[in-house]
């Protein structure tokens, strides 16, 4: 796990390419000011570690799970009001941030127990999640079964049999809302 940023950033170049190509104008992904590093240290700290590393990282069960979703609450309020987490366009911090929407509902609300709320339960950040999810070429960069049987597969220490569920019956490519906020 120590290696996830670098993994992220990696990642982060190919999509750069192909977002770049599908939105030359609209998407700059590489725009990063200091909001932009908060939301990475929201996806490091709240996600990353008080997620998937709670019980190993010696904190309390209970507290990682209230900053998870003290960190979504916050997130829910900067979404009501800006169309994108930094600035006025799509950035690296949007991009950052989507594939641990995706996976929340999925994967981390069982599979985690991160149960109070699903990623669903929040107005602007699911529709956030859809829009991005429905920019060109986006949706077939998400493969939820390959999703289910890496986290659920593997970890064997949390699901001994490794078993994948057969839900969640999840409808990224629903309608969003995002258009009525503004993108400045």
């Amino acid at each position: 796990m120590a290696n996830r940023g670098h993994q992220i950033a990696v990642i982060a170049q190919p999509m750069h390419k192909l977002m770049h190509r599908v939105c030359p104008r609209s998407i700059n992904v590489h725009a990063e000011a200091s909001a932009g590093q908060h939301i990475r240290h929201f996806r490091a700290r709240a996600c990353c570690q008080a997620v998937i590393k709670l019980p190993a990282a010696g904190r309390s069960i209970e507290q990682a799970f209230r900053n998870v979703f003290a960190s979504f609450d916050k997130l829910e309020a900067r979404l009501s009001r800006h169309r994108w987490l930094v600035g006025g366009r799509f950035t690296a911090a949007d991009l950052r941030l989507f594939p641990t929407l995706i996976r929340f509902d999925t994967v981390y609300y069982s599979l985690f127990k991160c149960n109070l709320r699903r990623v669903a339960d929040y107005h602007n950040l699911s529709n956030y999640m859809r829009e991005i999810y429905r920019m060109p070429d986006v949706a077939a960069t998400v493969d939820v079964e390959k999703i289910k049987l890496g986290y659920y597969g593997g970890m064997r220490h949390l699901n001994p049999k490794g078993i994948p569920p057969l839900g969640a019956a999840l409808d990224f490519a629903a309608p969003h809302d995002r258009l009525r906020i503004s993108a400045v």
